[in-house]
């Protein structure tokens, strides 16, 4: 599978509607804070993330958050796509290992079911299950060469 596959792909993934994305903002600051007390306290926290990259970590969980409720508000499949390649990419050059975003978006979806509504984790959650089922994907493609610009627009 490549780039264009899970392009194709990803345009599939029913969209979250703006009540779910609205609530997902609402509740980020106290899911990410979550989120970092979880992942900080995971025995092996350095096998997943390389020596000295907790802030990196800590700085990952905020961008996220931030990021994916811009794609709820306006999914762009090459989007979420070319991020997820690009954010595996320049983690993978810290340290950070495939096992990291594994466990990520497990926890992200963990933290998701207890603070969000059954309506928000329905709409939300099938972008996060689309990155996981595609892992070995992203990753395998997040070493291969940089994306090339004429494929980056998204108008």
């Amino acid at each position: 599978m490549n780039r264009e596959d899970l392009i194709l792909l990803a345009d599939k993934i029913t969209r979250p509607d703006s009540e779910a994305s609205d609530e997902y903002s609402r509740n980020i600051d106290l899911m990410t804070a979550e989120m970092n007390r979880k992942m900080s306290n995971l025995p092996d926290l350095e096998e997943l993330i390389g020596p000295d990259n907790l802030q990196s970590m800590i700085d990952n969980h905020s961008n996220h958050g931030r990021f994916m409720h811009s794609l709820f508000t306006n999914f762009k499949p090459e989007v979420l796509v070319d991020t997820v390649i690009w954010v595996m990419r320049a983690y993978q050059a810290r340290g950070f290992h495939k096992k990291y975003w594994e466990v990520q978006l497990k926890t992200w979806t963990d933290i998701f079911k207890k603070h969000l509504s059954p309506h928000a984790y329905a709409s939300i959650s099938p972008v996060y299950y689309f990155i996981l089922k595609n892992l070995n994907t992203f990753e395998f493609l997040a070493n291969q060469e940089s994306i090339p610009t004429d494929q980056k627009n998204y108008h």
